[in-house]
């Protein structure tokens, strides 16, 4: 269901064979649906711009199954065909129903709670999001996130395409060996940028997408963020 092919355990980046108690000098986090909480709301605006078109509405169960980068192709499987009108006029659509509606999210249960701990471990943390670089900072300021980050890294649009190019920039700033990073995310799509970026991964459900899906990924599942930090020793 993902835009992007499932990342085979044999993979020589593939996290499912991580010690349990690895020691890592820097946490990236992706943003929606990882650290906040707004799954509910990205479904619930989708519905809203499909019920203007006459449109069958999705599912919750099945909005984590088509979920997936780039977004372009989530649309598509959502019954998107751009032929009466272009991804760029839907996509602004939604938007601006998300952004009209950004502050009724909250953060992930314990979110708080692991950034501090992570934080007083004194392991770097930063934020690689698809979601656009100044509603971004934004949002991770309102949240009370943006302390805790050296640095918060999104798009320069909303179209979200993907954002490996950006995470290399950043692992290029960070300058720490790759091994010694750990990516956190809700969906495959954070599988295969840490792929591309040669880093760990780890994957949490609840968010954008279903747990088979993360599960195709060969990457460790964790259960919840108690979880991460028992991974981490924090």
């Amino acid at each position: 269901m993902t835009s992007e092919p499932p990342i085979p355990p044999s993979s020589p980046n593939s996290s499912s064979i991580s010690p349990t108690m690895q020691t890592y000098d820097v946490i990236i986090w992706d943003w929606n649906g990882t650290l906040l909480d707004d799954s509910w709301l990205c479904l619930e605006v989708m519905n809203d711009t499909l019920r203007k078109r006459d449109m069958p509405e999705l599912s919750k169960q099945r909005y984590c199954e088509i979920f997936g980068f780039p977004v372009i192709d989530y649309y598509r499987r959502a019954g998107f065909t751009f032929e009466e009108e272009s991804f760029e006029v839907v996509g602004t659509e939604f938007i601006d129903g998300y952004e009209a509606r950004r502050h009724e999210s909250s953060l992930r249960h314990e979110a708080m709670l692991t950034l501090q701990a992570i934080q007083a471990a004194e392991i770097t943390q930063c934020i690689l999001s698809a979601y656009r670089q100044s509603t971004l900072h934004q949002l991770t300021e309102h949240y009370g996130v943006r302390a805790f980050c050296d640095h918060v890294v999104g798009l320069s649009n909303h179209y979200a395409a993907g954002k490996v190019d950006e995470g290399k920039d950043l692992i290029t700033k960070l300058g720490i060996d790759p091994d010694r990073i750990l990516m956190i995310g809700d969906t495959a799509h954070d599988s295969h940028v840490a792929e591309e970026l040669g880093i760990h991964a780890m994957l949490i459900p609840g968010g954008n997408q279903t747990t088979e899906v993360l599960q195709a990924t060969g990457r460790v599942i964790l259960n919840d963020l108690a979880d991460l930090r028992a991974r981490i020793g924090c």
